[in-house]
């Protein structure tokens, strides 16, 4: 799946269970870094082990493990600071194996109780075809576009009210 996809669904996604009151007081930025953060750290090791395409590379971020561990990370930061940030990031991580559909890929999906090792197979397996992955990746920034638009308004050259939302 493309990252836009990726960002849009996931936000999708938290804001329903924000809206049905299961999270509370979510950074959608934490949200934004949790979504695509499998592909930040697989993709840069695919192309330097491999030195090839790295569009379908998938390794230890996409396992659940990785996720597994960031929110047990989150979990001990949210008990001693009150912030849930890490916990935001483990959840679009979460998002991220299921959009990319990871149970069709039992090394990735079981690892590391089937072993440490990755295969090369583990890349290709896709759960849309091309065509309907750039229809979704179209589809996903119309939605965007229509969130941005409603969130800012009209105002999406206002540097003020950009400015709150910035760290």
């Amino acid at each position: 799946m493309l990252p836009m996809s990726h960002v849009v669904l996931t936000s999708v996604a938290v804001m329903a269970a924000e809206k049905m009151q299961l999270l509370q007081n979510v950074d959608y930025r934490w949200v934004l870094v949790g979504s695509v953060l499998p592909d930040i750290i697989d993709k840069p090791i695919w192309s330097l082990l491999y030195d090839e395409s790295w569009k379908a590379a998938r390794f230890v971020g996409h396992t659940p493990f990785f996720s597994l561990f960031i929110l047990a990370l989150g979990y001990i930061y949210w008990r001693q600071t009150n912030n849930n940030c890490l916990i935001v990031v483990s959840l679009g991580c979460f998002c991220h194996l299921a959009l990319d559909a990871i149970w069709r890929i039992p090394t990735l999906l079981y690892w590391p109780l089937h072993g440490w090792r990755f295969s090369r197979i583990t890349a290709d397996v896709q759960l849309l075809s091309s065509v309907n992955l750039q229809l979704l990746e179209w589809v996903s920034g119309g939605i965007l576009l229509a969130v941005v638009v409603k969130f800012f308004g009209y105002d999406l050259f206002n540097v003020e009210k950009i400015k709150r939302y910035l760290p």
